[in-house]
């Protein structure tokens, strides 16, 4: 009877210990990989879709401010890339980046799909923001994701 109770009480502290590590656990370790500036002439079809939905207001994303969105050669596109790592046994859900607007900004694109991050793994995610021409690159960005219909919010500057 006793060696049963010793077991039983293994079996306890290891499914305690496991449920709290994956508590733990659920803080994705974030870093920021860099940034992409590309002109606006190089992506020009993404960059006519995107001033045509500004102008139908039905653009899927955040615009900055009202104005037109003028000539491709007054713009250029920020590709940020953030690394995300989940030492956790839960999957990251619904994960999203957001940028702290700066002058210049003149949209965030949201990418199509759900970003997944799964248990035990890392991957990149994208932001793309139009900017006008020779704005600075330097932002906060801030990477939001669910872990079992919980919000979790990390902070991420970029240089």
């Amino acid at each position: 009877m006793r060696i049963v109770a010793w077991i039983l009480i293994v079996v306890t502290l290891a499914v305690g210990l496991g449920l709290a590590y994956s508590l733990y656990a659920t803080q994705l370790s974030v870093s920021a990989v860099g940034v992409q500036v590309v002109s606006a002439a190089e992506r020009m079809e993404e960059f006519t879709a995107l001033r045509q939905a500004v102008e139908e207001r039905s653009l899927i994303g955040t615009a900055f401010s009202d104005e037109q969105i003028g000539s491709v050669d007054g713009y250029e596109f920020h590709i940020y890339t953030v690394r995300g790592k989940n030492n956790g046994f839960l999957a990251a859900d619904w994960i999203r980046l957001d940028v702290e607007a700066q002058p210049g900004d003149v949209l965030q694109v949201e990418r199509e799909g759900a970003n997944r991050l799964p248990a035990m793994s890392e991957g990149e995610i994208e932001l793309v923001v139009l900017a006008k021409r020779n704005a600075s690159t330097a932002r906060n960005l801030t990477m939001s994701y669910f872990v079992l219909s919980r919000l979790y919010n990390v902070n991420v500057a970029q240089q």
